[in-house]
C-alpha cells in the first residue's frame, strides 16, 4: 500500500484537505515523496507501540507540511475572516496568558461590532421586503 492511499490524517487543531490527494497529481507526488523521506529516516524499533508512534508522526508531519489545511468555518453567519484569524492566533497563544486575554478582548469587540452590522443589514433587508 502506498503512503498516499491513507484515507485520513489527524493533525492537532487542523484538518487537512486529504481529498486533494485524489485530484491534484502534483500534491500527491509531493506528499508521497515527503512520506517516503520520513519513512527512510525512521529507525528500527523492537517495540510495536514505539514503531506505531514513529509511523504516525511521519505521516502526520508529511501531511501538515504538504497538504493545505481546511479553513475553519464560521459558526455564526456574522463572523468575518478577520475574526476567524484572530481566533486561530488566540488558540496558538493559549499558553501565554497575557496575549490570550488581549486577543480575547479584541475578538469580543470585533464580534460585537460584526454582529451589530449583520443584524442591522438583516433588519434593513426585512424592511425593504415588507414595504414592497
Amino acid at each position: 500500500m502506498s503512503p498516499a492511499t491513507f484515507c485520513c490524517v489527524l493533525i492537532k487543531y487542523s484538518i487537512v484537505k486529504i481529498g486533494l490527494l485524489k485530484s491534484d497529481q502534483d500534491l500527491r507526488q509531493r506528499y508521497t515523496v515527503a512520506v517516503k523521506n520520513r519513512f527512510q529516516g525512521l529507525e528500527e524499533v523492537e517495540e510495536v507501540e514505539q514503531h506505531w508512534q514513529n509511523l504516525k508522526e511521519a505521516i502526520t508531519e508529511a501531511a501538515s507540511s504538504v497538504i493545505p489545511p481546511m479553513r475553519q468555518k464560521a459558526k455564526q453567519k456574522w463572523m468575518t475572516d478577520e475574526i476567524l484569524d484572530l481566533i486561530d492566533k488566540r488558540r496558538q497563544a493559549k499558553n501565554d496568558k497575557e496575549v490570550d486575554e488581549n486577543l480575547h478582548r479584541v475578538i469580543r469587540k470585533k464580534c460585537d461590532k460584526a454582529k451589530e452590522v449583520w443584524l442591522n443589514s438583516k433588519l434593513i433587508n426585512n424592511k425593504i421586503i415588507n414595504s414592497t
